[in-house]
């Protein structure tokens, strides 16, 4: 009886601490800083998640933040991506974009990491937001 009164309150300290340090919830470490795309797409549903990438906008809007930039022009994503819903692009400095009428679809993108906040949803991101910093 006396191992099995150790093992639970060994377990019951666990726990307080764990509770206490926060536990492992990905979405509501706001000291961890930016997280990497493949981090963000773990992060459950409804949570907060802050995340680093490159901004690749098609013609039609569609805005998604990628782990890398394939080396075409103008650049694809490439690896990792996260689709990003309501980002005013126009809040994003040093944005590139291709000039005139174009059968490609990608109209604006970024050369460096930005950093957004938003909601992780099923789809990516909603309520996006421009970060301050990376």
């Amino acid at each position: 009886m006396s191992g099995t009164r150790t093992a639970l309150a060994v377990f019951l300290v666990m726990v307080v601490l764990s509770v206490a340090c926060g536990g492992d919830d990905p979405g509501t470490d706001a000291d961890a800083g930016p997280k990497d795309i493949a981090a963000a797409l773990q992060v459950p549903v409804g949570s907060e998640v802050t995340v680093s990438g490159f901004l690749i906008v098609d013609r039609d809007g569609a805005a998604r933040l990628c782990s890398g930039l394939l080396e075409s022009f103008p650049p694809q994503c490439g690896d990792d991506r996260i689709n990003l819903a309501d980002l005013d692009v126009s809040s994003v400095p040093n944005v590139s974009s291709t000039q005139g009428e174009s059968e490609i679809s990608t109209a604006v993108w970024t050369d460096a990491h930005i950093t957004v906040t938003g909601v992780r949803a099923a789809g990516g991101l909603t309520s996006v937001r421009l970060g301050t910093g990376d």
